[in-house]
């Protein structure tokens, strides 16, 4: 019999991580699937019949609900669902929500298409697919995005995105900041101590050290 669970198909370290940790800080009961993207489990037929794109993460609420699979769908659809008044989005119509909106998007829309490019042009794709031109330029992009979080860090003050709250615009751009200092190598304290200060303080989190530090 399926469990009635919310249940999370991902691994670590993928989008998934977003949803574990999300869950986890509203203290909802779910259960993981592993499937293990790196050794293409994604592109299997058990994954495919979950998620024909072959991306994760993927999450479904019950057996009788829909598969979603674009993770910040998921986060705001758990957020409304479970976070109802939760400190974890501001308050709607605020100009704390508009900035909170601002740096959820920023997330997925902007800096994790650069980083991408970077992981799969230095490490990911065979060495002979590999495209120094794209690899050049999205390393400056990615930079040119560290230093936009480094200089709102600046000119705030600010332990968190949004003020010296965590919110889930937070939990949406760490994994971006994650494959920077694990992956990519380029999130470098000397040259941005404030965001390296802020990941830092994200990796202290309960919900954070059970989505990345073990496998999910």
């Amino acid at each position: 019999m399926a469990s009635s669970k919310p249940m999370l198909w991902g691994s670590q370290p993928t989008r998934a991580t977003r949803i574990h940790w999300i869950l986890t800080e509203l203290k909802v009961d779910f259960d993981v699937t592993p499937v293990d993207f790196f050794g293409g489990a994604h592109k299997l037929p058990a994954f495919l019949a979950v998620n024909p794109a072959a991306t994760v993460p993927a999450f479904r609420e019950s057996p009788t609900s829909p598969v979603m699979t674009e993770s910040g769908a998921v986060v705001q659809y758990i957020l409304a669902r479970y976070g109802k008044d939760s400190p974890l989005v501001p308050s709607p119509g605020t100009p704390e929500h508009a900035l909170y909106l601002q740096w959820f998007w920023f997330a997925e829309a902007t800096s994790m298409q650069a980083i991408t490019q970077v992981a799969h042009h230095s490490m990911m794709l065979p060495e002979e697919k590999r495209v120094p031109w794209i690899l050049e330029s999205a390393t400056k992009t990615v930079t040119m995005h560290l230093g936009s979080y480094e200089a709102h860090f600046a000119s705030t003050g600010n332990k968190y995105l949004i003020g010296d709250q965590l919110t889930a615009a937070d939990i949406m751009n760490v994994m971006g900041l994650y494959l920077c200092v694990n992956f990519i190598k380029l999130l470098d304290a000397s040259k941005f101590p404030k965001l390296s200060a802020y990941y830092e303080l994200l990796t202290t989190h309960e919900g954070f050290k059970r989505a990345y530090d073990v496998p999910l």
